[in-house]
């Protein structure tokens, strides 16, 4: 095989990885915020208050751990800068030579790619942004994984996807999603 034709299928190999769930995402995003999709006041049914009523707690014991057990504890990721997630690639051990913007993905303050390494960073005003997109990639055909913070996905290309993204998990924190994946065991 030539070398012409062996760049030309990583290229498409990465389209299809990287590029197809950001457009699925583009497309499923378009479309949320139509008027059919807001209730008239007609259609909604009347506001109830539920009433709430206080149930006495006894403190449940929880385990300590001995010793010899080591706990693994997730790091909590705190919110982030489009400039403290490129470092954290940067420190993770990933080229990012300059930042490509291209915004693509609907929803975020700022979305691309690092060059040299093609780690996808996204970053959102709030949580519900990133739950919103985390929703349409797991309904999507070919759903990806990411590091997700309470700001900001990661993604990682597909060669290598579960080792890169549990690097940048050591230094970002936050979670690996999706948490049932086979590839992060």
């Amino acid at each position: 095989m030539s070398q012409a034709k062996w760049d030309a299928d990583d290229t498409l190999k990465h389209m299809r990885s990287v590029l197809l769930p950001a457009l699925v995402l583009i497309v499923a995003l378009s479309g949320c915020a139509t008027a059919a999709s807001t209730p008239t006041s007609a259609e909604s049914p009347a506001a109830t208050v539920p009433t709430v009523t206080p149930v006495e707690t006894t403190p449940t014991p929880t385990a300590v751990p001995t010793p010899t057990e080591t706990p693994t504890e997730t790091p909590t990721a705190a919110p982030a800068t489009l400039k403290s997630l490129i470092a954290a690639v940067k420190k993770a051990g990933f080229t990012c030579k300059k930042f490509d913007q291209d915004d693509a993905v609907q929803g975020t303050e700022a979305s691309g790619f690092c060059s040299g390494s093609q780690v996808g960073i996204s970053l959102f005003a709030d949580k519900a942004r990133v739950d919103a997109v985390l929703k349409l990639n797991e309904d999507s055909i070919e759903p990806g994984a990411f590091v997700v913070g309470p700001n900001f996905l990661i993604s990682a290309p597909e060669t290598d996807t579960a080792d890169t993204l549990k690097a940048i998990r050591k230094v970002t924190g936050g979670e690996l999603w999706p948490t049932n994946s086979p590839i992060f065991d």
